[in-house]
C-alpha cells in the first residue's frame, strides 16, 4: 500500500511538472517579427555542422600512424613524430642564468 501511495505521488508530481512546462512554451515562443527558418534551411545548417565536425575529426586522425598489433595482442597507435616542416615556433636556446646580485640593506 505504501508503494502505491509513493508511486501515485511521484506520478502526480511528474504530471504537474509536465503541465507547467507545457503551459510556459507559449510565452517562450513569442515572435520578434522574423520568420522561423524553413526545414530545408535547418537541414542545410545541420549538414554543414556535421561536415565541419567530420573535417575536424579527419584533421585529428592525420596526426596518428596506423595501428600496430603486437604478438601478445596489444594494439599500439603511435603519434607521428614532428618533422622539420612543422610551423611550430622554434625552441629558445638555453642560456646561462644571470649571476646572483648581492642584497643591499
Amino acid at each position: 500500500m505504501a508503494d502505491f501511495l509513493t508511486m501515485s505521488r511521484f506520478t502526480a508530481s511528474v504530471a504537474a511538472i509536465l503541465l507547467v512546462c507545457a503551459s510556459t512554451t507559449g510565452a517562450l515562443a513569442q515572435s520578434d517579427g522574423q520568420k522561423p527558418p524553413s526545414p530545408t534551411e535547418r537541414l542545410q545548417e545541420g549538414a554543414a555542422a556535421i561536415v565541419d565536425g567530420l573535417r575536424m575529426l579527419m584533421d585529428q586522425l592525420q596526426s596518428y600512424q596506423p595501428p600496430e598489433v603486437m604478438p601478445n595482442g596489444d594494439i599500439i597507435i603511435r603519434r607521428h613524430s614532428p618533422t622539420q616542416d612543422d610551423t611550430s615556433p622554434p625552441k629558445p636556446e638555453k642560456t646561462e642564468p644571470d649571476a646572483p646580485k648581492p642584497l643591499t640593506l
